[in-house]
């Protein structure tokens, strides 16, 4: 089971093994899923940083509840702030800081 909460510009999670991570709202870039686990991908000392956390990315965007963080396909999650560009017709994809993420068709 995952926990994750706002408070004021932070964003705290905790996976069922009781590994946390706190971050600034504005770090997050994106979250993927991988198989039990999520992987969180966020920017800390102006480099991309990856944790793994023990948790399903359904579970995870219930629990952030922010307008910014979507669900953009059935295995990410993106942080809209950082979205920087589209592309494609059929083929969307999102471009977070050079980083090129699939969009599915019911979220256009």
């Amino acid at each position: 089971e995952i926990s994750a909460c706002l408070v004021g510009s932070e964003m705290c999670i905790r996976d069922s093994n009781n590994d946390n991570l706190t971050l600034a709202l504005k770090d997050f870039l994106y979250a993927q899923a991988q198989d039990n686990y999520v992987e969180i991908v966020y920017v800390a000392a102006k480099s991309i940083q990856k944790q793994l956390l023990r948790s399903s990315i359904s579970k995870l965007i219930i629990q952030v509840e922010q307008p910014l963080i979507v669900r953009s396909h059935r295995s990410y999650i993106v942080n809209l702030y950082h979205v920087r560009s589209t592309r494609g017709n059929n083929n969307i994809r999102l471009n977070i800081n050079h980083i090129q993420q699939p969009v599915t068709a019911t979220i256009v």
